[in-house]
């Protein structure tokens, strides 16, 4: 959860204080929207004015991001539309419009969208994929992807839905889908991995909170062996990796335990997962 302390002065965000709630992958055929990609971003805070400037959006591994300008803010609760710097004209009826250089294009099946805080870290971070609609007709083009429930936001297709809006999504404003869908889920260890002899990838059914997930003092090893280092890999940390203090032998089962592993919404697990 989001805490601030706010005088009316914008901060920079931290994990999930900036979300994107609504995502136009496919366009067309129109239903009643501008026929244009869009993403819609939203600042869940009842008090904090979020400062958006020098945020980037961008998909992982392109060399290109969209930044937003000095000057941009999202006030608490309120919705605005990112687009193409060309578009703008096309969402101006919509409330707030953030046109932006190098808007990434977004593919209609599937596609993974982050966003990084002036200082590098994740904000944000959504891989959506077609079957979130749930509808094989609004799959087809023109309706938007909107996120249920926004006190959830770690969550992927069991919070979001096809727009139920006539017009085909709701840019600017609260989703037509929305609904209370919390998360009451803890996260689970699925499997470990050995990528080398000295670093094990633990991979997790859900995105962990990143800074609760590098205690190394978290993880234990059977037959002992130290942990040293824990670091939950970006951009969507449902992976740690460990870096361990000797070199595994080969050949050897070994079994990893997690004490508590916390998701991204402060879901805890109750006792200790192992792999």
């Amino acid at each position: 959860t989001a805490s601030f302390q706010n005088n009316g002065i914008a901060v920079a965000p931290g994990p999930n204080q900036v979300l994107i709630t609504e995502i136009m992958a496919d366009e067309t055929p129109v239903v009643g929207l501008p026929a244009s990609e869009f993403v819609e971003i939203h600042n869940p805070s009842a008090t904090a004015v979020v400062e958006l400037a020098g945020v980037r959006l961008l998909k992982p591994g392109s060399s290109t991001a969209a930044v937003f300008p000095a000057g941009a803010v999202l006030l608490p609760g309120e919705y605005a539309v990112v687009c193409g710097s060309t578009r703008v004209a096309q969402f101006a009826g919509f409330g707030k419009v953030f046109g932006l250089s190098n808007f990434p294009s977004l593919s209609n099946a599937a596609d993974q969208l982050v966003l990084r805080g002036k200082d590098g870290r994740t904000v944000f971070e959504i891989s959506y994929a077609d079957t979130w609609y749930k509808d094989a007709r609004k799959k087809e083009g023109g309706w938007t992807l909107e996120m249920v429930d926004t006190a959830n936001p770690c969550a992927g297709i069991d919070n979001w839905t096809a727009s139920q809006d006539p017009s085909g999504g709701t840019p600017g404003r609260a989703n037509s889908a929305r609904a209370t869908r919390p998360d009451q889920t803890a996260p689970s260890l699925l499997r470990a991995l050995a990528l080398n002899p000295t670093t094990v990838r633990l991979f997790f059914a859900e995105k962990l909170d990143s800074t609760a997930a590098a205690a190394a003092s978290l993880y234990t090893l059977n037959p002992a062996t130290a942990v040293t280092r824990a670091a939950p890999v970006a951009p969507d940390f449902r992976t740690v990796d460990l870096t361990l203090g000797a070199t595994l032998p080969a050949n050897q089962p070994y079994t990893i335990t997690v004490q508590r592993a916390q998701d991204c919404v402060g879901n805890a697990s109750g006792p200790a997962t192992s792999a």
